[in-house]
Protein backbone atom coordinates (compact mmCIF):
# COMPACT_ATOMS: atom_id res chain seq x y z
CA UNK A 1 0.00 0.00 0.00
CA UNK A 2 1.56 3.35 -1.20
CA UNK A 3 1.28 6.30 1.22
CA UNK A 4 1.61 10.16 0.51
CA UNK A 5 4.54 11.89 2.69
CA UNK A 6 4.76 15.95 2.98
CA UNK A 7 7.77 17.77 4.12
CA UNK A 8 9.19 21.14 3.91
CA UNK A 9 11.98 22.05 2.48
CA UNK A 10 14.00 24.64 1.01
CA UNK A 11 12.64 25.79 -2.58
CA UNK A 12 16.17 26.61 -3.72
CA UNK A 13 17.13 22.86 -2.51
CA UNK A 14 14.23 20.94 -3.95
CA UNK A 15 14.85 22.27 -7.67
CA UNK A 16 18.54 21.71 -7.43
CA UNK A 17 17.61 18.13 -6.30
CA UNK A 18 14.68 18.14 -8.74
CA UNK A 19 17.32 18.73 -11.58
CA UNK A 20 19.77 16.07 -10.46
CA UNK A 21 16.77 13.23 -10.08
CA UNK A 22 15.89 14.23 -13.56
CA UNK A 23 19.06 13.86 -15.12
CA UNK A 24 19.13 11.11 -13.86
CA UNK A 25 15.58 9.85 -15.40
CA UNK A 26 14.00 9.56 -11.91
CA UNK A 27 11.39 11.64 -10.63
CA UNK A 28 11.67 13.37 -7.50
CA UNK A 29 9.48 11.47 -5.80
CA UNK A 30 11.58 8.01 -6.78
CA UNK A 31 15.03 9.66 -5.66
CA UNK A 32 13.32 10.32 -2.01
CA UNK A 33 11.94 6.78 -2.26
CA UNK A 34 15.73 5.19 -2.54
CA UNK A 35 16.96 7.30 -0.02
CA UNK A 36 14.02 5.72 2.38
CA UNK A 37 14.87 2.08 1.21
CA UNK A 38 18.54 3.07 2.07
CA UNK A 39 17.85 4.28 5.54
CA UNK A 40 15.94 0.81 5.82
CA UNK A 41 18.84 -0.98 4.68
CA UNK A 42 21.36 1.01 6.49
CA UNK A 43 19.35 1.08 9.42
CA UNK A 44 20.33 4.58 9.70
CA UNK A 45 20.98 7.39 7.94
CA UNK A 46 22.97 5.82 4.53
CA UNK A 47 26.02 8.79 4.80
CA UNK A 48 27.62 10.20 7.53
CA UNK A 49 27.03 13.85 8.11
CA UNK A 50 29.75 16.00 8.20
CA UNK A 51 30.71 19.86 7.47
CA UNK A 52 34.72 18.48 6.63
CA UNK A 53 34.95 18.63 3.08
CA UNK A 54 38.56 16.72 2.87
CA UNK A 55 36.74 14.16 4.68
CA UNK A 56 33.53 13.87 2.39
CA UNK A 57 35.70 13.88 -0.71
CA UNK A 58 37.88 11.28 0.55
CA UNK A 59 35.08 9.15 1.33
CA UNK A 60 33.71 9.89 -2.51
CA UNK A 61 36.80 9.13 -3.92
CA UNK A 62 37.54 5.90 -2.09
CA UNK A 63 33.43 4.73 -3.25
CA UNK A 64 33.79 5.87 -6.91
CA UNK A 65 37.14 3.74 -7.19
CA UNK A 66 35.85 0.91 -5.72
CA UNK A 67 33.00 0.74 -7.92
CA UNK A 68 35.00 1.45 -10.87
CA UNK A 69 37.21 -1.37 -9.47
CA UNK A 70 33.90 -4.06 -9.12
CA UNK A 71 32.92 -3.01 -12.80
CA UNK A 72 35.66 -3.45 -13.98
CA UNK A 73 35.59 -7.37 -12.42
CA UNK A 74 32.31 -7.73 -13.82
CA UNK A 75 30.71 -7.71 -10.34
CA UNK A 76 28.38 -4.11 -10.90
CA UNK A 77 25.03 -4.14 -11.84
CA UNK A 78 24.19 -2.46 -14.90
CA UNK A 79 21.12 -0.84 -15.98
CA UNK A 80 19.69 0.64 -19.42
CA UNK A 81 17.27 2.35 -17.99
CA UNK A 82 15.23 3.55 -14.97
CA UNK A 83 12.81 1.03 -15.09
CA UNK A 84 15.34 -1.53 -14.74
CA UNK A 85 16.60 0.39 -12.06
CA UNK A 86 13.29 0.79 -10.28
CA UNK A 87 12.62 -3.08 -10.36
CA UNK A 88 15.91 -4.27 -9.05
CA UNK A 89 14.87 -2.07 -6.43
CA UNK A 90 11.79 -3.55 -5.67
CA UNK A 91 13.00 -6.98 -6.29
CA UNK A 92 11.15 -7.84 -9.76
Amino acid sequence: MDTTINIRTNKEIRNKARKVFSSLGISTSAGVNMFLHQVVQERGLPFTPTVDAKKIREKWDRGVSKTIDTYKKGKQKGFANAKDLHGWIDGK
